[in-house]
């Protein structure tokens, strides 16, 4: 009998231990940890006095630039230099 797709679904899931709870907890876990993320490049874009806005997904200088080219790099990449 051929296993379907759903039925190897199910069987990873029980050999991995992964219940209902875990899956409904992981959501306001990626949630919070995109927030923080985010939250991140948005103190770097501040500590270079660029005005910035945060959303779910993004984190950008409200005027769509910021006051130097190098702050974009190091506000994405969160590490001041």
């Amino acid at each position: 009998m051929k296993e379907t797709f759903g039925n190897k679904i199910s069987n990873d899931l029980k050999e991995s231990q992964i219940n209902w709870i875990v899956i409904i907890l992981f959501i306001p876990i990626a949630f919070i940890t995109y927030i923080f993320h985010e939250f991140g490049h948005w103190i770097f874009g501040e500590l270079f006095w660029n005005d910035m806005r945060i959303g779910l997904n993004y984190a950008s200088p409200k005027g769509s630039y910021f006051i130097k080219e190098s702050h974009a790099l190091w506000t994405a990449t969160g590490v001041r230099y």
